[in-house]
């Protein structure tokens, strides 16, 4: 569950301060899985 709060954490991050070329950008940055770490 954390690990899906830090990655809509920086999605927002991104979006404010880069932004995405467009709204499929978008999608597929949110629908890609999220790796857990290797060393934990």
């Amino acid at each position: 569950m954390q690990t899906r709060f830090n990655k809509l954490t920086y999605f927002k991050y991104l979006k404010e301060n880069f932004g995405f070329k467009d709204l499929e950008a978008e999608k597929s940055f949110l629908c890609r899985p999220v790796k857990k770490p290797r060393n934990f």
